[in-house]
Formats: C-alpha cells, structure tokens, sequence
C-alpha cells in the first residue's frame, strides 16, 4: 500500500510541474498545443498530494507537531507523555475520518467544477487519506497493551458521546478543549489539534463537523496553493543536487575574503534555500551538514555555528518567492486590497535588515574568535560564479516572471520545478533518474504536512467565524485601543506569541482573516465618526506594512524559547539537548527582535515608501475616498467626485464607498457601477 501512495503521489506532483509549463509554453507561439483539462488537474492534483504526502508523513512519523515524540522502547515502561499523545491523535483522526467520509457520502452525487467527474472522484481521497493516516497512527504506535488499548477504548467513548450530543454541553466541551489543548505541546500532529478543536466548536455551536472535509476540499479552489508543492519541489530538487556545494562555494568565494565572510555565506545561502522552500526546518535539515563543520573549520565556536545556522534556516521567509508572503497575499489580499506582487516587493527590504544584522554578528564573531580570512581571487570567484550560474539566476527568473505578468503564478512555480529539474538531472547531472523518484516522494511527504495543516486551519478559522471570535476582538481593539503605536506594540506581541506555538502556515490562515478585519471592519469609531476601512486605517497603518510585520514576527518565532519550532528540528539535527540550542541561538533571538522593532516603528525603513506600493488609504484628491476603490469603479483618482452619481442610482460616489467598506450594509450598485 505504501509504494502505491508513493507512486501516486509522486507522479502527480511531477504532472502538477510539467502540465502548467507546457501551458505557458503554448502561448509563446512555438508550436507547442495547450493540454485540454490541465488546470482541472492541477487543482485534483494538489489535493490529492496534500492527503497521500501526509499519509507518508504518518508511514514515517513526520507529521509536523509541536514537540516530537520520545522514542519508545518495548524494554522500557510507557511514559505518561507517549500514552496520551498516541491516544489523542488515534482518537482526533479517527472522528476526521468519520466526518470526512459523511461529507462524501452526503455529497455523492454533486457535481464539481474541478474535472468532468463525479464529487466523489475527486473527493474520496480526504476520507481515505484519513483513514490510512489513522491506521499509520495505529501501526507505529507502542506495541504496548496499555497504549494500543487506550487508543481504542478512547474511541469507543467519544463516539458514545458525540452519539449523545454530549459536547453540546458547556461542561463537556471545555473538558474537550482543554484535553486538546494540552495534547500540543505533547507531540500530537498540529493538523489534528487544529482539526479537533474545529470540530468541538462546530459541534457545540450545533454546526457540523463535516465542514473539515469542505474546507479541505476547498484547497481545489485556488491555483495559489499549488505554488506551495510546486516551489517547495524546486527547493528540493536543488537541495538534492549539488547546488548546495556549488552556491556555498560561490559565497564563500565572494564573501571569504570579508570578516565573518564565511557566517554571510551560510545566512545567505539558508536564505536562498529557505525563500524556495518556504520551510525553513527543511534548510536547517538540508545543509546543516554542510554548513556547520565549514564553519567549525575555519575556527568558529560551537554554540556560535549551531546558533547561526539555526537562525538563518528562517531568513529567506521575506524574500521572494516564499511560500508564506504568497499564503499571505492569498489569504488577505482581497480584503485589503493588497496584491502578492507588492507584499514581494515590500519585505524585500526589511529581509535585508533581518540577514545583515546576522551578518553583523558573524563579522564581529569572527573577530573574537580570530578567524583567518581568505585572500579574494577574482578568477576564482567568477569560476564559482559561472559553475553555479544555471542556479544563481533561479530567483532572478522566477522575479522577472511575476513581476512582468507573462504568466500566472502557479505557472512560474511550475516552469521553475522543471526548470531546477532540467539543470540537476541533465545538465549537471547531480540527480539520477531512480534519486529523482525518491527527491520527489520526500517532498510530496513534506507539502503533505504543510497542506493538510493548511486545512485544517482553514476549518478552524471557519468555526472561530462560526463563534463571532474575530468582531469580537475587533470590537475590543476599537474599544480599547486608540494609538497607532500601542496597537502595534500589541501586534508584536501577540504575533511573537503565536509565532513559537504555532506553524507559519497554520498562523496566516487563522490570524490574517483578524488582521483583515482592522482594515475592513465597518462600524463607527470610539471617536464617534465612521470608520472607513477599519481602526487599522484610521490611525494611519498601511496594510503592507503590517503584512511583512506579519511574517517578520512570525519569522522570529521560530526561535522563541521554549518552543520555536526550529530550536526543536535543530536540536534534532545536530543531536544536541534543547538547553545547549536555546543559550546557543539567545544572541540571535536579541538581535532580530532588534531588527523587527525597527521594521515596525522605524519610518525610514518602512517598505510602504518603496516606489509602486501605495497604502490602503492613500487619497490623493482628499475626496474622502482611496485611490484603490476609486480604480475599482473607473473614478478620477485627481479630481474630487465625491458627490456626483455617474449610475444614476440616486446614491452618490463617497455614500457608495462607505456601503463597500461596511459589510453590515452591503451596496447595491447598478451594472454600471
């Protein structure tokens, strides 16, 4: 069974680069005819790699969690610990595949807009795919009669219990959260902590919890999502190959010669993988190898190398093509009018005062630690330069791509897997074809992880809309908070909090939709006057901004004591305790905390004043309505038409403007309108 979902899911990851490519070569004109029914298959293709990825991730026991599971030994005694995270995963799973598998059934015969096929066809994978992620659950837990028998008998009275709707009741359902919540740090897989906590919430507030499997489904949806398996497979491919040995050698060679040269080299290089990627645990695991005796060579202490190494693993995630600026811009752009083009261009800049502040760091170290530098050759650099040129110009082209608007997205991140594949297989020829098979399997394993996390975040974000628990906090911002910079001292906070407990990922599903509603939300300020576009906008903060505060915070969270999540993946790859990871990354935790505070407060550095970035609330002819809306509806941007009605509807532009703003009101605007 396991070498079938491999198969499967390694060939529909290699479908989902090749068919989008040969899209876009279709319309240059050279002949090549467009394939009938490929975006159609991308879109299957995408779900289907989320759920057969992550059954992988279970087979092997790679789920993403919190903390990872203490190995177990059949001639030691089961700890509490391993006896309640193996329960509560086989438990919350199980009731995702019941729920997943009534959704099908209830749904059997609809039709889809994905392929020409039945729902079923294509969504019988989210039942099935829990089901075997279930039985995975099972398999490598303990063969212990207590473990194995708990995990059944937990079953057995959850089920007795939703039977008779007893989580409908207060008591019950603060007893469900609290056993979930104290699952996480556990070691139970976050998409089932997210998934199980939506489902308590949609079952106590009479909803249905079949909703997690509408919600996954809906990653079918958007082409945007595809880019996640896409790009990360380029980062893989490249990984895989010898690009790392040949980018180390270009840095190294061009910034060798520096103090610290060889601490720039490694943050650049994390960054660039790392910007590919969009996981920034798959750098530390890719070239900490590599990186770290390089750098214990040349002198460098220890805790120094684990530390930088460990940090820069999330430096990349400003720069473009990173997969969480582009989760971002789907996730929130709509809502505040803010294109994944302007978020790249945006935190371009603060990603540079992130890396040179490590790079700081590293020269200073290199000082104290009085490391020899290289002489600078320029033969030797350019060779470097030209060895590695079919990888340097990666990012370039993928920019160039976005930035010209030749082609879609999803396209870019699929021209640039066969692209990355192309240079490794066939012109350097790092990569046989049998090692291409398992690059792609190990792959699929990890987009799995990322995408079902996505969707169950996306479930849990539904229930916390269910619950009214994003007006309810915005109403208590606009209640409360009436300054500009307490709100983003509160910002900052909040974000660092949840950066160290939950994935990036899972925190742009759930926490953007609240950030959205500090620009869209409509009701009359604490000031008494009407708040066109939310709290956000009136005290002046621009949506872009708070964007790439956004991931910087998140960014840094990653390394937060006591559990960012890559302290844990750093202790695991360099076999090191938690204790000796936290004192060796604490100087690097100060300095980016440093670094996102000038983000925030500093203007000089704000990416908002970057040229073609406008603000949300930028109103150039002072008519009381932005540039942005006024775009929308065909309005002079210079010229104040506030009051004229073009659609003869009887209401005038800005009256309009503030029905769109308002969401309790909804506008009714005429075709021409």
């Amino acid at each position: 069974m396991t070498r079938i979902v491999t198969v499967v899911a390694v060939f529909s990851l290699l479908g989902m680069a090749l068919l989008p490519t040969v899209e876009s070569l279709s319309r240059i004109g050279i002949g090549i005819p467009p394939i009938p029914g490929s975006e159609g298959f991308v879109l299957l293709a995408t779900l289907w790699v989320a759920f057969l990825g992550a059954i992988l991730a279970a087979r092997d026991k790679r789920l993403l969690a919190l903390s990872q599971e203490v190995e177990y030994s059949d001639n030691q005694p089961v700890s509490l610990r391993t006896l309640y995270s193996n329960t509560m995963t086989f438990v919350l799973v199980s009731v995702m595949t019941y729920a997943s598998a009534g959704f099908v059934l209830e749904n059997f015969a609809a039709e889809t807009k994905v392929v020409p096929a039945p729902f079923w066809v294509v969504a019988v994978i989210i039942p099935i795919g829990f089901a075997l992620i279930t039985t995975s659950v099972f398999l490598v837990s303990p063969r212990n009669i207590l473990v194995r028998g708990s995990m059944i008998l937990a079953v057995i009275i959850v089920s007795i219990m939703g039977y008779f709707e007893l989580f409908t009741q207060p008591q019950f359902f603060w007893i469900g959260v609290v056993l979930i919540l104290v699952s996480f740090p556990m070691g139970v897989p976050i998409f089932a902590v997210l998934g199980g906590l939506s489902m308590l919430i949609l079952h106590y507030n009479f909803g249905t919890i079949q909703t997690i499997a509408n919600e996954a489904f809906t990653i079918t949806e958007k082409y945007e999502y595809a880019t996640i398996p896409l790009f990360a497979l380029t980062g893989y491919i490249l990984a895989e190959g010898g690009a790392p040995k040949r980018l180390v050698g270009v840095f190294h060679n061009w910034f060798g010669w520096m103090p610290g040269g060889t601490p720039i080299a490694s943050a650049l290089i994390c960054a660039f993988f790392t910007a590919l990627t969009g996981g920034s645990g798959v750098t530390i695991l890719a070239l900490g190898g590599l990186l770290l005796p390089m750098l214990r060579e040349e002198g460098y202490p220890l805790g120094f190398s684990i530390g930088l190494i460990t940090v820069s693993g999330s430096l990349g995630l400003l720069f473009p093509p990173s997969l969480p600026l582009i989760l971002y811009g789907v996730r929130g752009g709509t809502a505040m009018q803010l294109g994944i083009d302007k978020i790249f261009q945006a935190a371009f800049v603060p990603g540079l005062i992130l890396l040179g502040l490590v790079s700081l760091w590293g020269i200073r170290q290199s000082y104290i630690s009085k490391v020899e530098r290289s002489s600078f050759d320029i033969n030797r650099a350019v060779k470097s330069l030209w060895e590695a040129k079919w990888e340097v110009v990666i990012p370039f082209l993928i920019l160039l791509s976005i930035l010209t608007g030749f082609t879609r997205l999803v396209e870019v991140a699929a021209m640039s897997a066969v692209y990355s594949l192309i240079v490794e297989v066939y012109i350097y020829k790092d990569l046989k074809l049998d090692a291409l098979y398992k690059v792609v399997a190990k792959c699929a394993k990890f987009v799995g992880g990322i995408l079902i996390i996505i969707a169950m975040a996306k479930a849990l974000n539904l229930a916390f809309v269910d619950i009214y628990f994003y007006e309810t906090m915005i109403n208590w911002i606009e209640n409360n908070i009436h300054n500009k910079f307490v709100l983003l001292l509160a910002l900052n906070i909040f974000l660092l909090i949840v950066g160290c407990l939950m994935d990036i990922f899972s925190a742009i599903i759930i926490i953007v939709p609240l950030i959205s509603q500090l620009f869209s939300s409509s009701t009359f300020s604490m000031f008494g006057e009407f708040s066109e576009g939310g709290i956000a906008m009136m005290l002046g903060l621009q949506a872009v901004h708070i964007a790439v505060i956004f991931i910087a915070n998140l960014e840094l969270g990653y390394i937060t004591p006591p559990v960012g999540m890559n302290l844990f993946l750093s202790a695991y790859r360099f076999d090191k305790p938690l204790s000796k990871i936290y004192r060796a990354t604490l100087p690097y935790f100060l300095i980016l905390l440093f670094g996102v505070m000038v983000i925030t407060y500093v203007p000089i550095v704000f990416p908002g004043l970057l040229p073609g970035i406008e603000s949300s609330s930028t109103d150039s002819d002072g008519d009381g309505m932005p540039d942005w809306w006024e775009k929308a509806y065909k309005l002079k941007e210079n010229e104040d038409d506030s009051g004229q009605d073009p659609d003869k509807d009887g209401v005038t532009n800005l009256e309009e403007y503030k029905q769109d703003s308002n969401p309790q009101e909804p506008p009714e605007l005429d075709d021409s309108g």
